[in-house]
């Protein structure tokens, strides 16, 4: 059985194993690092038995968000019956790409909410973090590079096992000028940069000058990948962050300013400066919406959000084509479970995200702002993805959205954090018993007050805690024998 003591570290290296594994090349044809970690880990912890223990004791919204999946799966497996139907008009897909679209992201919370104890919560979510925004500067620093150098031999393990979509993703880098590093989607790049931006304004928001020299990375990394989630999303989200999240004003100004510098630098870049050139180009006498949505929506033809969504509807409304799905692309969160599992995928999908806003109580409730903003801002890039892409299923970004999600909402507070009043630190709680003083016999009105006071401040003391009880009591003691 793991260690889940609460001084273990343990656990903590677990989830730290998962967030670097996100990060791994392809080891054989479609087995990626992170998927051997991943399932790797939630095996161990299967097997060990220490689930038992511990799921009972997760939050209201693990158990919700759990319990949607296993009906998502269940979804995927009953479709399958159906998908003969439609395969005239598309060939299905991949019946395993399928499952583990959803199986990922619920070995991450397994393992999670198994492993890390509520006194490790913070220390795990801060490494988390760090990871996030180093792999974020590190992957921004490679697509910086491919603009100039040919980095395709670096990046072919990321892109595929067998270098056969290498050509491909490197030549459509190059004729759009939209550079992704690591991942082969620019949406998915978008999404990750997001999430990054967020960690990088939790995790550094006291150390100012790290802050700046982090955003600066990846605000360039997420302009390179020309990505409208990082566009539309991501910046936005992390706008809103830094006045919603504790922290000097000053620095959040000073922050803005670079940022802002940066982006109008980056959009009179060559690279960048082709997205006037390219996108209207390649979706001509679409109009906006089809050019902003990247073909999903609008149109003079079919767009693909709206052929899919046809497809279901005509052929199998309630339960999808199963977990094989269609070999069409999954542009819309909504549409890869309506695909995949009908009515039933899209009913599970919208609770997921109604499961994790209403987690979010619990810290709202325990006065801790910078948990609260941070889990707002990953639900909001979650959400805002989702319109155009399966911000919770994605290769890679899936667990790195998931992990800090995870830390924030499904793993419980800290016993000795709950027992302190919000906002204020449990040692400050523990100082206020140990400075009330016990008048002694017959010196009542020597405390510098009157001695109608001395009750009055035993009652604000007892709210406090129950440790000012037996100072109440001596109190008593002392009057009766004056």
């Amino acid at each position: 059985m793991p260690d889940l003591d609460e001084s273990s570290t343990r656990p903590s290296l677990a989830c730290l194993l998962l967030a670097c594994a996100a990060f791994g090349p392809y080891l054989a044809a479609g087995v990626r690092t992170e998927q051997v970690a991943v399932y790797g880990i939630a095996l161990l912890v299967l097997l060990s038995m220490a689930w038992v223990t511990q799921l009972p004791q997760a939050t209201g919204a693990a158990k919700s968000i759990m319990s949607l999946m296993v009906v998502q799966a269940a979804a995927l497996g009953v479709g399958m019956i159906g998908a003969s139907q439609v395969q005239y008009v598309r060939a299905p897909g991949s019946a395993a790409s399928g499952f583990d679209n959803l199986l990922l992201p619920f070995a991450v919370i397994f393992t999670v909410v198994t492993l890390v104890s509520p006194a490790r919560r913070h220390a795990t979510l801060n490494a988390v973090c760090t990871v996030v925004v180093f792999a974020a500067c590190a992957n921004a620093t490679l697509a910086w590079l491919s603009t100039t150098t040919d980095a395709s031999a670096w990046l072919s393990l990321w892109w595929s096992h067998d270098g056969g979509l290498t050509d491909g993703v490197w030549a459509e880098q190059v004729e759009t000028g939209r550079y992704t590093g690591v991942f082969v989607q620019p949406a998915e790049a978008g999404e990750f940069y997001s999430v990054a931006a967020l960690a990088a304004v939790y995790r550094l928001r006291h150390r100012p000058v790290l802050l700046i020299a982090a955003m600066a990375a990846i605000t360039v990394g997420g302009l390179l990948s020309v990505s409208k989630v990082f566009l539309f999303v991501g910046m936005p989200v992390a706008v809103i962050q830094f006045f919603v999240m504790p922290g000097r004003r000053a620095t959040r100004y000073s922050i803005m300013v670079v940022v802002c510098y940066l982006a109008a630098v980056a959009a009179t870049w060559g690279h960048l400066g082709r997205l006037g050139i390219t996108l209207p180009t390649q979706f001509a006498g679409g109009g906006d919406l089809n050019l902003f949505t990247g073909g999903r929506f609008g149109g003079a033809g079919p767009a693909t959000v709206v052929t899919g969504w046809e497809l279901v509807i005509t052929y199998s409304p309630i339960v999808g084509f199963g977990a094989a799905g269609l070999s069409i692309p999954y542009d819309n969160g909504w549409l890869e479970a309506a695909v995949t599992g009908g009515l039933i995928g899209v009913i599970a999908y919208t609770a997921v995200f109604a499961a994790l806003i209403a987690g979010c109580s619990r810290l709202r409730r325990a006065g801790n702002a910078a948990d609260l903003a941070l889990a707002y801002g990953l639900i909001a890039v979650a959400l805002g993805t989702s319109f155009g892409l399966p911000g919770t299923t994605a290769n890679r970004v899936a667990t790195v959205l998931w992990l800090p999600l995870a830390l924030l909402l499904f793993v419980p507070a800290d016993p000795a954090q709950r027992s302190a009043p919000p906002g204020r630190h449990r040692h400050d709680a523990a100082q206020t018993h140990l400075t009330v003083s016990v008048p002694a016999p017959g010196n009542r009105g020597r405390c510098g007050g009157r001695p109608g006071d001395e009750q009055a401040r035993g009652k604000r003391d007892g709210d406090a805690g129950p440790a000012t009880a037996p100072v109440a009591h001596a109190r008593r003691q002392a009057g009766s024998t004056t």
